[in-house]
Order: structure tokens, then sequence, then C-alpha cells
């Protein structure tokens, strides 16, 4: 597997991972056969790289846990954002035990198992970016061997780190 460019794809490629939209929802599933009505799809969809299929030995570790725990983070980013917007402490709270397993996942792995630049393959949007910080910034955590709690208290910080995106407001949190 090799990661290319989305501006060098001729066609006939073959997808080597997933694509996610912006709202987590599968875009093309890995192992799609690429032709110009794909490229311009991935292209219009905001991803600048991507990985394809080659014959090469496969050098990237995959962790399938960390893309599962992922995309549940991604596809719950929608409601956690809208409970702040509403100041819906009590749902926030429910909502962020998703991080405490990414937290809990990362904090018992005991190697890093995937590279940081490997966790942000998929697109540039908002919520999929928070959930890239989020992981970045507990695997980092990790190696300056905080508790789980603090992991944890570190990736909700990073999830919220680009609320001010999304509405320009003030949020009593004491």
């Amino acid at each position: 597997m090799r990661f290319e460019l989305v501006r060098n794809l001729k066609g006939d490629e073959v997808l080597g991972k997933t694509l996610f939209d912006g709202y987590g929802k599968v875009l093309l599933p890995s192992g799609t056969k690429l032709n110009t009505p794909y490229i311009n799809r991935i292209k219009q969809s905001g991803f600048y790289y991507i990985y394809i299929e080659d014959n090469e030995l496969d050098d990237v570790k995959e962790d399938k846990k960390i893309d599962e725990l992922k995309q549940s983070t991604i596809e719950r980013l929608p409601s956690i954002f809208a409970s702040i917007m509403q100041g819906d402490v009590n749902t926030i709270k429910e909502s962020f035990k998703i991080v405490e397993n990414l937290a809990e996942y990362i904090a018992e792995e005991g190697d890093m198992n995937t590279n940081l630049y490997e966790i942000s393959r998929y697109d540039n949007y908002t919520y999929i970016h928070c959930v890239d910080t989020a992981i970045m910034s507990i695997f980092l955590g990790r190696s300056l061997n905080l508790k789980k709690e603090e992991l944890t208290e570190l990736g909700i910080s990073a999830i919220l780190h680009d609320i001010g995106k999304i509405k320009n407001f003030k949020w009593n949190y004491k």
C-alpha cells in the first residue's frame, strides 16, 4: 500500500483504505477500482492524499480497533457539538464516554502500533480533524505517562479545540 496524492491519480488504481465523508459515512470502500468519476468525487470531498493498493509489502500496520473507535467518535460528534450549543451539560458528559474509550484503549496498548501520520488519513472536515487531534493528543499524553483520567481530559480538550469554528458563543463550564 502507498500514500498517493489525489491529483496524481490516473484511474485504474485500487483504493487501499476506505474513505469517509465529513459525517463519518463511507464515501468509497477499500478495494474500489478508481475511475475518473470516483477521482472527481474524491477531489470534491476534500481529500488530498489516499491509500492505493500496490504489490509492495504493506509496511503500515493497521489498527482496526482504533479505526472502529474513531468511526464511533466521528458519528457522535454532531450530537456532542449540538449539545454544547444548547448547553446540555448532562448529554455532553454522557457523549464524551466515547473519548474515555479512546483514552483507555491507547493507555492499555503496550506500544503505539500506528503512527501519528497514519491517524489523519481521512480528510480535513472539522469533525474528523477534531477526532484526529484527540487521538494524537492521547498518544502524546501516553508517551508522557499521563494517567487514564488525564488522557480522557486531554482527549476531550482536543476534540473541543475547534468548537469556535462552529459558532461564536460563550459557555459557562463551571
